[in-house]
């Protein structure tokens, strides 16, 4: 049982990375510059949430915070537990980009633990997933997309949030 979870994982997690090539790749993305500081005057652009969402029949717990500073630099940090295919993956996010209510993270894999574990997935893996933040106390969820894995994984990535969360996403800019 354990090796078709193994197997099962592994094919979806491919099914992703194939089907990224459908995305559209947006190249503008909101940065911070001396001639917009002033923009942020309730503080700096940031994205953050947590909780859990269902996939594979199997409860995945995510948290995850970013900030763009006043010089332009994004820092932050995802923790993600994909209990289907047993994996726990950390990453730090260098990248940021907020479209209204949605907004794409992309980073570097800083670690990586479990049993399920694909060779394409290691420290010093690029990575980048979608958020949406439908509102606080609206009755639509906010959604998260899967974390795709890939050389190119790049806060100009778009990919659909479908995957509904119980928990909070907040996106500020």
């Amino acid at each position: 049982m354990r090796q078709f979870k193994k197997i099962l994982s592994f094919c979806l997690l491919i099914s992703c990375l194939i089907a990224i090539s459908s995305y559209t790749k947006t190249t503008s993305f909101h940065k911070v510059t001396k001639a917009n500081i002033g923009q942020f005057p309730n503080g700096n652009a940031h994205v953050n949430g947590g909780g859990t969402t269902m996939e594979g029949g199997e409860v995945s717990t995510f948290v995850f915070n970013a900030v763009q500073h006043m010089d332009g630099d994004v820092t932050g940090h995802l923790n993600y537990k994909f209990r289907q295919g047993d994996i726990d993956i950390q990453m730090d996010i260098d990248c940021m980009r907020i479209n209204g209510n949605r907004a794409t993270l992309s980073g570097v894999v800083t670690s990586v633990r479990g049993t399920g574990s694909a060779p394409f997935i290691f420290v010093g893996q690029r990575a980048s997933f979608s958020v949406q933040d439908n509102g606080q106390g609206r009755s639509t969820a906010d959604m998260i997309s899967d974390l795709v894995l890939y050389t190119g994984a790049s806060c100009a990535d778009n990919f659909p949030t479908y995957l509904p969360i119980s928990g909070n996403i907040t996106i500020k800019e």
